[in-house]
């Protein structure tokens, strides 16, 4: 099952918050992937609460065979655009499915 992260579920596996435990889980799914996005997002949180955070993370933290990190292009910014008024980092997660589409809920992102 495909599963595309968002910020908010990243945050809650890093700080071991509640539904960790679930993005845990969905991260390790060979179909799982983050847009550079929401990375971007994580690691300007992570920042903010500890700036010693951020290297460990952005240095290849993630255990083999867990999610791949997708770089948002053009085409993804233009679906994105068709999503507002949701927040960036979610139309950016949302705009990562195909086709993006009134079927296409907030539900589709994990957080």
């Amino acid at each position: 099952m495909l599963a595309v992260l968002d910020a908010s579920a990243m945050l809650a596996y890093l700080l071991d918050e509640p539904g960790g435990a679930v993005v845990e889980e969905a991260m390790l799914d060979a179909d799982a992937f983050l847009s550079t996005v929401n990375e971007a997002e994580v690691l300007t949180r992570l920042a903010r609460l500890d700036e010693s955070l951020v290297p460990r993370i952005a240095q290849g933290w993630r255990p083999a065979g867990a999610y791949r990190v997708e770089a948002f292009t053009e085409l993804d910014a233009a679906r994105a655009a068709q999503l507002y008024p949701r927040t960036l980092g979610r139309s950016a997660c949302l705009s990562g499915t195909e086709p993006v589409s009134p079927s296409v809920t907030d539900s589709t992102c994990r957080s």
